[in-house]
């Protein structure tokens, strides 16, 4: 479906109910990023099969660069985040990405704000 807004064409995209889903975070498209600090200091190149999935990762992996975190904490971050990597479909990584007892309100904050910017960054390299 094509929209105007603004006198600019807007495209629908919206995977659950089928419009333009090839366009849609949650669809499966592999992509490969480099990721610092997930394996050591060295970067390591990562294959997504959704920007969705690449996403929830990054949230988790921003929250190990900003807060000093404990070794408990550190291990349960590593922990969703490989459970995140493990998921089965972009739908199942988003659920695990919205657990609210694991990221503090303070991140949560400077998520939403910057969220945005980085979904915008992930949906155009995964078509390159």
């Amino acid at each position: 479906m094509i929209n105007y807004i603004n006198g600019y064409k807007s495209i629908n995209v919206h995977y659950g109910v089928g419009d333009n889903v090839n366009l849609s975070n949650m669809a499966s498209r592999p992509f490969i990023i480099n990721i610092t600090g997930l394996q050591g200091n060295h970067p390591t190149s990562m294959m997504f099969d959704s920007v969705e999935k690449a996403l929830q990762t990054l949230k988790f992996k921003k929250t190990l660069d900003t807060f000093q975190l404990n070794n408990q904490w550190k291990a349960i971050i590593y922990g969703q985040i490989e459970n995140i990597l493990n998921s089965r479909n972009a739908s199942e990584a988003m659920a695990l990405g919205k657990q609210n007892n694991i990221l503090w309100d303070s991140y949560t904050k400077w998520w939403d704000e910057h969220s945005y910017d980085i979904m915008k960054s992930l949906i155009k390299i995964s078509f390159m």
